[in-house]
């Protein structure tokens, strides 16, 4: 029972994980790709909402490299 226990819960970690890379790489998508959209906003607001968006991006990767590292 003990070894079930212990399996699942690798389990669920690994799952997390990658979910957890999953959310990080489409905010990094949207933060590499999204200028593209916004040819006529400022070049420094791109910037700026592009860098906001890999923070969470960032976030999402630093947990899940947490999470799985064990």
């Amino acid at each position: 029972m003990q070894a079930s226990k212990s399996g699942s819960k690798v389990f669920y970690g690994f799952m997390r994980t990658i979910l957890l890379l999953i959310i990080s790489n489409v905010f990094m998508t949207f933060a590499w790709y999204g200028h593209l959209k916004f040819k006529h906003v400022a070049l420094w607001k791109v910037i700026l909402i592009a860098w906001f968006i890999a923070l969470f991006e960032y976030i999402f990767q630093v947990l899940a490299n947490r999470i799985g590292h064990g």
